[in-house]
């Protein structure tokens, strides 16, 4: 795994987090809302 892929990754995650805590939702539930294709490059 790359810099960059792993960059791609952290940013995403760090995304999630900062969704769910602002909506004040679990993490899941903000995974469960975006469908599988739109979560793929």
């Amino acid at each position: 795994m790359d810099n960059e892929l792993k960059d791609d990754i952290f940013y995403f995650c760090t995304l999630i987090e900062y969704i769910s805590r602002k909506t004040k939702n679990h993490r899941k539930d903000v995974i469960n809302y975006f469908e599988e294709e739109y979560i793929k490059c």
